[in-house]
C-alpha cells in the first residue's frame, strides 16, 4: 500500500520475479479492467502508417491520433514538413 499526497491509501501491485507469468500479470489485469470499465469507442489505432500500436484515448475531446506524440506524431509531422519543403504534394 502507498499513501498519496492527500493522505489516502492506495493499493499498489508489484510484479515479483522475472518470469513471463509475473510480468504478464499487470497486463492481464489492465485488459480485464478495460473489459469491465472501459469504453471501446476510445480504443484507437495509432494513425502513423508504420505503427501497429493501439491506445486508450483519455483526452478531453477524444481526438488523440498518435500512440505517442514524441514518436509517431513527431515522425509523421516531420515527414509531412519535408514533403512540403521539397515541393512534393502531400
Amino acid at each position: 500500500m502507498k499513501q498519496d499526497a492527500e493522505g489516502n491509501w492506495n493499493l499498489v501491485r508489484t510484479a515479483n520475479g522475472e518470469t513471463a507469468k509475473a510480468l504478464l500479470g499487470p497486463v492481464a489485469e489492465a485488459v480485464a479492467q478495460l473489459l469491465v470499465e472501459g469504453n471501446f469507442e476510445l480504443v484507437k489505432q495509432c494513425e502513423h502508417p508504420d505503427c501497429i500500436l493501439w491506445f486508450y484515448d483519455r483526452t478531453k475531446a477524444h481526438k488523440r491520433r498518435w500512440c505517442s506524440m514524441a514518436l509517431c506524431g513527431n515522425r509523421y509531422k516531420a515527414a509531412q514538413f519535408r514533403k512540403r519543403s521539397s515541393g512534393e504534394s502531400v
